[in-house]
């Protein structure tokens, strides 16, 4: 009878400590912030489309901009979340009449 007998080796490239995950994290935080912000503006335009027309206008003070749909208003922010709430109040103060058509 033949046996057969495996051996496995466990090579470490990197001795130290096993904190891949949270390097990974700090090295791109700038580029997830970015990523969230584009996402946060995407579902703003989304929910929104129907009243106001958007424009993100990069390296400016403000440079997410909403403009009313039906006398062109425009509303500033310099994050999709501080537009969304600018948005809401103008909304609330004077809502925009929406297209009917589906």
């Amino acid at each position: 009878m033949l046996t057969v007998r495996r051996s496995v080796m466990l090579v470490i490239a990197h001795p130290g400590p096993w904190n891949f995950q949270s390097r990974v994290r700090s090295e791109r935080k700038g580029t997830m912030a970015r990523i969230q912000e584009s996402d946060a503006f995407a579902c703003l335009k989304s929910d929104w489309e129907t009243a106001y027309r958007f424009e993100y206008r990069p390296g400016t003070q403000n440079p997410y901009r909403a403009c009313r749909g039906d006398d062109g208003t425009e509303i500033q922010a310099p994050a999709p979340d501080e537009l969304r709430n600018l948005i809401r109040a103008d909304y609330l103060a004077r809502p925009v009449p929406r297209d009917k058509t589906p």
